[in-house]
């Protein structure tokens, strides 16, 4: 009994904390071969270096743009449809959004909302869509199926509305379309892994995560998603004309991997 209550009187042992771990410092790797960072999450204190053979740096010095050129065009049968697109524009003016609210129909203006200031504005003609404008005058329509000519006039329409709220000052400036996005179908089965396998560095596939294939494009800058099915959704092109080329130049690298 004696012993142990010996034991219970000693005080904790106190280990001497730990070390941090070294972050390991690589040298760049001989022969001109680019050697990229990945930082993991989990571990902050390590990382992974991956180099790239020699080969590689002229591809990473034009923008991963190794992809050959093809002057094949699209089959007559595969065409994108679901066109939606967004664009920004600028007001040149500094505008009051509660006195907006309080004009215009169809607003709804929350300066309690966690985002931030914002106005919103819901138009259903000529086709539904959704604008929102901030304080200092930039403007933004979210995605709605209309083409760049139709986008213009809306947006000429919208910069009118704020005019007429007490900002004569407010002029229409610096359309631009940022986000186009369409879908088509190329007619046969694409096996994404293999695709995966050999563009891996245009692609990103995690069949656990999400049933489609990133794969992304330097010129024109956009994104594809692609289905096994072979669905293709394009994403983020400047204009239909970008998101074709985007079509046409991935088109012969699926082809080559269809069922």
């Amino acid at each position: 009994g004696r012993r142990r209550e010996s034991a219970l009187r000693r005080p904790p042992l106190r280990l001497p904390a730990p070390a941090p771990a070294p972050v390991p410092v690589w040298p760049r790797p001989p022969g001109g071969a680019v050697a990229q960072w990945l930082p993991l999450v989990a571990a902050p204190a390590a990382s992974v270096c991956r180099v790239i053979p020699e080969e590689h740096d002229a591809a990473f010095a034009v923008g991963y743009d190794d992809i050959p050129p093809s002057s094949e065009e699209l089959p007559p049968e595969v065409t994108l449809t679901g066109v939606t697109m967004a664009a920004t524009f600028h007001l040149r003016c500094e505008v009051n959004l509660q006195e907006c609210a309080m004009q215009l129909r169809n607003a709804t203006y929350n300066p309690r909302c966690p985002n931030g200031s914002v106005l919103r504005i819901r138009l259903v003609d000529p086709t539904p869509l959704c604008a929102e404008f901030w304080p200092g005058g930039e403007a933004c329509i979210k995605s709605c199926k209309a083409n760049a000519e139709e986008l213009r006039v809306i947006a000429r329409r919208l910069a009118r509305m704020i005019q007429k709220c007490g900002h004569p000052n407010a002029k229409f400036s610096a359309f631009r379309v940022y986000n186009l996005q369409a879908q088509a179908r190329l007619g046969f089965p694409v096996r994404l892994e293999a695709v995966a396998k050999k563009w891996e560095r245009h692609c990103m596939y995690e069949p656990e995560v999400t049933n489609c294939l990133q794969f992304f494009l330097a010129e024109p800058r956009c994104s594809l998603q692609i289905y096994g099915t072979g669905t293709v959704a394009v994403k983020g092109a400047a204009g239909m004309p970008e998101a074709q080329e985007a079509l046409r130049k991935v088109y012969p690298l699926l082809r080559e991997f269809s069922r």
